[in-house]
């Protein structure tokens, strides 16, 4: 019986409002941080060159995805339990997650490198969805 109760409450925080994508895109942006924070020489493999020409170095790069996955995801979960709790905050920490993940896109395309091409292509547009998503919360006021 509790666990029923629970997988409910989960299932109204997860698919509340439309918001799998948000989901999805704040615990890959919070993941490869954390992976970027420990592995930092990642960027220095032929694919991520091009971010890693433009100064971004592994740790720092790393440290901000994983900060704003994962007040991102606080922002998610603030924003289940009251009706406009944090929509700004989604929308400007979905912007963030959408260049950096075009930019890793990008850096992909550039050194012509399949696998990374279309997985960060994926995220750059799951991420620009939850950021329209999350813009319906704060201009529908």
């Amino acid at each position: 019986m509790i666990w029923r109760t629970i997988w409910r409450e989960f299932e109204r925080l997860l698919f509340a409002r439309g918001k799998l994508f948000e989901w999805f895109a704040s615990s890959a942006m919070s993941g490869i941080g954390c992976d970027l924070l420990v592995h930092p020489h990642i960027l220095t493999l032929p694919h991520y060159m091009g971010l890693y020409d433009l100064g971004l170095r592994g740790s720092d790069l790393g440290t901000l995805m994983a900060a704003f996955g994962l007040v991102w995801l606080a922002a998610l979960i603030v924003n289940g339990r009251r009706e406009r709790g944090s929509s700004l905050l989604r929308m400007i920490c979905a912007a963030f997650g959408c260049i950096i993940f075009g930019a890793f896109a990008g850096s992909s395309w550039a050194a012509e490198v399949a696998p990374p091409q279309i997985l960060y292509s994926l995220l750059t547009a799951f991420t620009g969805v939850a950021c329209w998503r999350s813009s319906l919360d704060v201009f529908d006021r």
